[in-house]
């Protein structure tokens, strides 16, 4: 269960790492 919960938070980091790298290559643009 805790380990479940971790492993869903750093999926979540990771996506919102993707998403913020995403939101600077469009403001460059």
């Amino acid at each position: 269960m805790n380990f479940k919960i971790s492993f869903l938070k750093k999926e979540n980091e990771k996506i919102l790492l993707e998403f913020s790298r995403k939101k600077k290559i469009v403001f460059y643009i």
